[in-house]
């Protein structure tokens, strides 16, 4: 199977907002309302004209798999903002494990970050497991810091750094992949 990362472009307006909508994703985002085609083309717009927003798509097989994105992207700090998800239903077990990879790569080499954060909605245990995976450290807590359905949520904050996932995780979890009979080409980016 081959895996890869390329600039979102309008070309996948229809199929992200559709991945957006679904109800398993747009649970775990601070914006869980319907997203209408005239805000999608809206946001699609604003996102190719910035300077600090990159997004991404993730291909498995030329297939449209997941979406990953870097935003506030501070380039005098070295630091920026993730967040991905797996819009197929059907994909293969690990792939976001490969998407976040390819996108780590891409963040640290390309955008010369040193740091990444993502923040996590507390329910969203998954989501916090994924992270301890891929290496981040819970970095804060923000309590009750977003309202959904009348009740305030908290949100944990977690960093990795670029030297961790050089150094330490990104070996661990190319080695597990390969385990699985993965290979993660060095250079999936057609970015």
């Amino acid at each position: 199977m081959k895996y890869k990362l390329q600039f979102l472009t309008s070309e996948y307006l229809d199929t992200v907002l559709s991945w957006r909508n679904q109800d398993r994703i747009r649970k775990n985002m601070y914006n869980e309302k319907i997203i209408t085609m005239e805000e999608h083309q809206q946001w699609i717009q604003h996102i190719l004209q910035s300077k600090n927003d990159v997004y991404l798509l993730f291909f498995m097989d030329d297939i449209p798999t997941g979406l990953v994105y870097f935003n506030r992207i501070n380039y005098k700090h070295e630091h920026c903002y993730w967040g991905f998800y797996i819009g197929r239903d059907d994909a293969a077990k690990g792939s976001g494990t490969i998407m976040a990879t390819l996108a780590f790569d891409y963040a640290y080499k390309k955008l010369k970050m040193n740091k990444i954060y993502g923040e996590i909605l507390a329910y969203n245990l998954a989501s916090v497991k994924f992270h301890e995976k891929l290496g981040f450290k819970q970095e804060g807590l923000f309590k009750g810091h977003i309202k959904k359905d009348d009740k305030f949520i908290d949100v944990y904050t977690y960093g990795l750094l670029n030297k961790d996932w050089y150094e330490f995780q990104r070996p661990f979890i190319l080695n597990d992949l390969v385990r699985k009979g993965i290979d993660v080409c060095e250079d999936s980016c057609s970015c």
